[in-house]
């Protein structure tokens, strides 16, 4: 009879991808970026990441034609 050991594996976070470009052409709009837990993989019961898979935040371009005049 053979004793099977299986060794836990907890997840990893990959790198922060970079951030994408501002979803507005003018005005304040949004970036984002997104990691994965893939680095490595949760395997046999291990934990997978902790944390968001996305992360935002404002970006602010030109002042938009006709607004505030």
């Amino acid at each position: 009879m053979f004793n099977i050991i299986l060794l836990t594996v907890d997840g990893g976070w990959t790198l922060w991808t970079t951030w994408s470009g501002c979803d507005v052409t003018c005005g304040t709009g949004h970036v984002t970026r997104g990691r994965s837990c893939s680095n490595p993989v949760p395997k046999d019961g291990g934990g997978d990441c902790t944390g968001s898979h996305n992360e935002t935040k404002s970006c602010a371009l030109n002042k938009c034609p006709g607004i505030g005049m």
